[in-house]
């Protein structure tokens, strides 16, 4: 059954719902329903079920008038989520890294994830590091990491 004028599919209602929770991990449940189109009744309800389908959806509720919806900081664990407009800035970031191994990894990685990228070849890259220099990164950057060396 096709919505009516004005009315939203379940299925755009849902990808809205996601969406959303990636921008922002809590919303007010009337701010999430104005946001998505929707009322708010028929967001609880899909909220709920969402929730019991094993979305990570946390519920506080400090009065019927106030409840907010959130999902947990780690939501999408094992993932970094970037928007569209900051990929390019990341591209010219990640090509400025000196070439090794783990640049050329990175880079594959991003590139073979953008849907239909247009990435320009042109880059300004630093010399590779010698060998020594990798080994010697690696021990300060272990050291910064567990407090051995201080800002």
């Amino acid at each position: 059954m096709l919505p009516s004028v004005g009315q939203r599919s379940t299925t755009e209602t849902l990808a809205g719902i996601y969406q959303a929770f990636l921008a922002k991990r809590t919303w007010r449940q009337p701010e999430l329903a104005r946001e998505l189109g929707i009322g708010v009744e028929a967001l609880r309800r899909m909220l709920l079920e969402l929730t019991e389908k094993g979305m990570p959806l946390e519920r506080d509720e400090e009065d019927r008038s106030r409840v907010y919806w959130s999902v947990p900081a780690d939501w999408f664990p094992e993932s970094v989520l970037f928007k569209r407009e900051e990929v390019p800035e990341l591209l010219r970031q990640l090509r400025r890294v000196p070439q090794g191994p783990g640049r050329k990894r990175l880079l594959d990685l991003v590139l073979a994830r953008l849907p239909r990228a247009k990435v320009s070849d042109v880059a300004v890259v630093p010399a590779a590091p010698r060998p020594e220099e990798e080994q010697f990164l690696d021990i300060v950057e272990q050291s910064r990491a567990t407090g051995l060396l201080s800002r």
